[in-house]
């Protein structure tokens, strides 16, 4: 049995991975979470070969002393690691992930893909999205998915968010960077997405939206309107 650890394991990306991972008896997952006693991490025991860890990601030592142990235990050293390197830019932790519309279940069973055959991936960045749509055809596909029109926000309040949310600019320049890095590409603008669609079939914008009004918690992402225009949760 391989150990994984995961980082942000409460997080929507962290639990998605982690339920991808228990669907085998392959792995172990580490799910590392800052408060072992949270009702998110406790959740988490509910899935076979899950085992909670705490470390606070800023200290050095408890990270090595975490990984110390893994490999004094009898499932072994930590043998692989999932972490989200970036997060919207809203000061949050990854257990305050904002929802980023994207189909978070393709991120768990990708990384899945990953773990179960590493060489395959070796040396790739893979754009992890079902479909290219125009404004236009996204509007016409949450029309069909969901009944009603798709929520927008008007223009001059993001223009003031960006003005005063100076982490939220990090977050366009990476869009802008991945767009340009997309169409730099000699093989053409989606060959990347079809290359991701080669190794397992990803959830289209139109199936995604399909769930949009399933009920959540009440504001379980923690985001506030102040937030949004200073950049905090």
């Amino acid at each position: 049995m391989k150990a994984i650890l995961v980082v942000g394991a409460t997080g929507q990306q962290g639990n998605t991975v982690i339920r991808a991972m228990t669907e085998s008896d392959d792995y172990l997952c580490l799910a590392l979470t800052r408060n072992l006693d949270s009702p998110k991490a406790q959740k988490l025991k509910s899935f076979k070969n899950v085992q909670l860890v705490s470390a606070d990601l800023g200290d050095i030592q408890q990270l090595r002393t975490l990984f110390e142990n893994a490999a004094l235990s009898p499932t072994g050293k930590i043998w692989g690691v999932f972490v989200a390197l970036a997060f919207p830019g809203l000061g949050m932790s990854a257990e305050g992930e904002e929802k980023q519309g994207k189909a978070v279940d393709d991120i768990g069973r990708f990384s899945r893909a990953i773990f179960d055959n590493p060489s395959r991936f070796k040396h790739k960045t893979i754009d992890i999205a079902g479909d290219t749509l125009t404004p236009q055809e996204l509007a016409q596909a949450f029309v069909r998915a969901t009944g009603h029109e798709m929520p927008s926000v008007p223009g001059f309040l993001i223009s003031t968010i960006l003005r005063l949310n100076f982490t939220g600019h990090d977050t366009i320049d990476e869009f802008i960077q991945a767009d340009r890095t997309r169409r730099m590409d000699p093989r053409g603008f989606d060959a990347n997405l079809q290359e991701a669609a080669s190794y397992l079939k990803l959830t289209s914008f139109e199936e995604w939206a399909q769930n949009w009004d399933r009920p959540t918690s009440d504001n379980e992402h923690g985001i506030t309107l102040w937030g949004l225009f200073t950049g905090g949760s």
